[in-house]
């Protein structure tokens, strides 16, 4: 049987978003960013919404896509 994916589809993902509730630690927030960045070559930036701040967790000029963490104090 035929493994379906998005490469055997020709498919791309131009966005996609994740709605955590609950108070997250920036830390464990960086720890999925490290996971991201090592795994699939996401940036990452935490930006708080409302002071209109932003952090660079990981970053490299060889990655393509990026991944923000937006929190709504």
């Amino acid at each position: 049987m035929e493994q379906l994916n998005l490469q055997s589809q020709n498919l791309t993902i131009h966005y996609f978003s994740f709605n955590i509730s609950g108070s997250l630690q920036k830390d464990y927030l960086r720890k999925i960013a490290f996971y991201l960045f090592e795994s699939f070559g996401f940036n990452s930036t935490f930006k708080r919404k409302q002071l209109d701040q932003r952090e660079t967790f990981f970053s490299s000029d060889k990655n393509s896509y990026e991944v923000i963490f937006i929190h709504y104090d």
